[in-house]
């Protein structure tokens, strides 16, 4: 027997309920992402003001500790002169001067995330650089038993950027190698060309960091051993100025380090040019 059965009701009816469940699957996908999106932002826009606030925050914090800090030195350089070898205005002093670093620094991030650090860009010389700033140290590295040794090449190595801020990375760095360090250890700089870049290799013998610090090493406030930054003073802001000025440069800095031997950072410039 040949059955014939009309199906066009059914076709209709089931292309029908397909483009009805399509739409609908595109609608519930659209209002699913503008409800995502809507929450998504809304909950940057609050982290971003809170951020806002907080930069803005230890900006006028800053600013505002300067004049007390000033005052209290002032005072003290009085009374030293009235009261003089006093042990305990010497531990005043001392922590005054450490409050007022720490304020110039908050005040330098706080400057350079808002963008307000100038820069004077220039060709210079990096090795005359390099060396002004490290034989800076030798009376220092001497009082601490240390050697402090600088290898730097006969000619000249020209890089563009602001000299006085490189000089600050290359103090940043060597004083921290120094504070980093045993009596007796090594503390070796060296200045040479690299490609085309310019480099500058602070090496120091002693304790080493940690494999699990190094990639925090340039965070603020981080301080891989807590009880020696207290007693050389570090705050843990030091290295974060010097890669933000590393940075600005278009340059890097990188970390190298065996615990218990040695530990190494290798500024990195773009040479002039024209060098």
């Amino acid at each position: 027997s040949v059955v014939i059965i009309d199906r066009r009701n059914e076709v209709f009816n089931e292309h029908h309920y397909a483009v009805i469940s399509i739409i609908i699957f595109i609608m519930a996908s659209v209002s699913g992402f503008l409800l995502a999106w809507k929450f998504t932002w809304d909950a940057l826009s609050t982290a971003e003001e809170s951020y806002s606030s907080q930069k803005r925050f230890i900006a006028d914090a800053s600013h505002e500790l300067k004049t007390p800090i000033s005052v209290i030195g002032a005072n003290i350089d009085v009374l030293e002169q009235e009261i003089p070898d006093n042990k305990w205005l010497g531990y005043i002093k001392t922590e005054n001067t450490r409050m007022s670093q720490l304020v110039k620094d908050l005040l330098y991030l706080a400057k350079n995330d808002a963008g307000q650090i100038e820069y004077t860009k220039m060709p210079f010389d990096l090795v005359n650089a390099c060396a002004c700033s490290v034989l800076a140290f030798e009376s220092i590295a001497f009082e601490q038993n240390k050697r402090l040794e600088l290898d730097t090449p006969n000619e000249k190595i020209f890089i563009t950027g602001d000299e006085s801020k490189i000089r600050q990375v290359i103090i940043i760095l060597t004083d921290n190698a120094l504070k980093n360090s045993e009596k007796n250890a090594l503390v070796k700089v060296s200045c040479y060309i690299e490609g085309n870049y310019a480099c500058v290799r602070v090496w120091n013998s002693g304790h080493g960091i940690a494999a699990a610090d190094i990639p925090k090493i340039f965070d603020r406030f981080f301080r891989s051993d807590v009880s020696r930054s207290r007693v050389t003073g570090g705050s843990g802001l030091g290295l974060p100025i010097a890669l933000s000025i590393a940075k600005t440069h278009g340059g890097t800095i990188t970390v190298e380090s065996k615990v218990n031997e040695y530990a190494v950072f290798i500024l990195k410039l773009p040479l002039e040019k024209n060098s």
